[in-house]
């Protein structure tokens, strides 16, 4: 049946662009699933600390109507369509322009349900509540992040990190990092599910990626970190047939996006886990403590 989900955002410079994804909404045929980050929230507040009221009061506005929507009505002897479908949403995207806006809605060629949703939340949202456990639900690349990646390296550098715009200087957006640490040099990566993820947003990580490598090279040289970085991508071969997919994919496995290095997650031990334990790497929110 296919769904449609769309990005609730602060925006809070509209000539900019400046923005900050504080939700999700999906309809997936009668479903709704609606969730707002708490913690996006509170930083908005830092951003724009005159804006808070108006912020709260749209948002409560928006919880109020989704909530009485989406409610059982199994219950009663009367019940009423649902308002909230693809339609809707494109009504949202359209009309609401001021500090809180939908982004237009994006279709995925399958149904959701509520532990799906909550992946594409954490992945677009709001990921600080994640914990690191096996589990028989989750793909090929985030389990081998979890076992080759998380496990042999959560004691020695930061991973499952997510560096937030107020840590670093004239950055703009908060950037999640599956590892991040430092010795002599930065050792960095990010897994980027090609199997599982709208190309539009695998774009948008990318741009982000080279974007905050800049920023990251800068803070280090100032801490007397010189050696030459290693920026990865994690991301294991793409299956499908989309062209903008493959060649988005054959762009990075073509080393044609500079400072980033494509590895699939079976080359993990090898191209990240043995360079960080060789070189003994700290993590790198010891620096920004410093």
């Amino acid at each position: 049946m296919g769904s449609y989900y769309s990005i609730l955002k602060f925006v809070n410079n509209s000539l900019s662009g400046e923005n900050i994804s504080i939700g999700l909404i999906f309809v997936s045929g009668d479903n709704v699933f609606f969730k707002i980050s708490k913690n996006k929230i509170a930083l908005t507040s830092k951003l724009n600390a005159a804006s808070k009221k108006l912020v709260d009061f749209s948002i409560s506005r928006i919880q109020d109507f989704v909530s009485k929507d989406i409610e059982d009505q199994s219950h009663k002897l009367i019940s009423f369509k649902k308002k909230i479908d693809v339609e809707y949403l494109n009504r949202l995207s359209s009309y609401n322009n001021g500090l809180i806006q939908f982004s237009k809605p994006s279709y995925i060629e399958s149904d959701i349900n509520l532990e799906r949703f909550e992946k594409f939340y954490k992945d677009y949202i709001d990921n600080s509540n994640i914990v690191i456990e096996k589990s028989k639900n989750i793909s090929i690349l985030k389990q081998n992040i979890i076992e080759q990646l998380y496990n042999p390296l959560k004691s020695k550098i930061d991973i499952d990190f997510t560096l937030k715009k107020e840590q670093l200087p004239s950055l703009y957006f908060d950037f999640h990092f599956d590892s991040i640490g430092y010795n002599g040099c930065i050792h960095a990566s990010k897994a980027i599910d090609f199997n599982n993820k709208q190309v539009s947003q695998i774009r948008a990580e990318i741009s982000e990626y080279e974007s905050i490598i800049g920023r990251i090279n800068k803070f280090a040289l100032d801490k007397s970190i010189s050696g030459e970085p290693f920026y990865y991508i994690i991301s294991d071969e793409y299956n499908g047939k989309s062209i903008s997919y493959l060649d988005l994919y054959s762009m990075l496995k073509d080393d044609k996006i500079p400072l980033l290095k494509l590895i699939s997650s079976s080359e993990i031990n090898k191209s990240i886990v043995k360079r960080v334990i060789d070189s003994k790497a700290h993590k790198f929110s010891s620096l920004l403590a410093s």
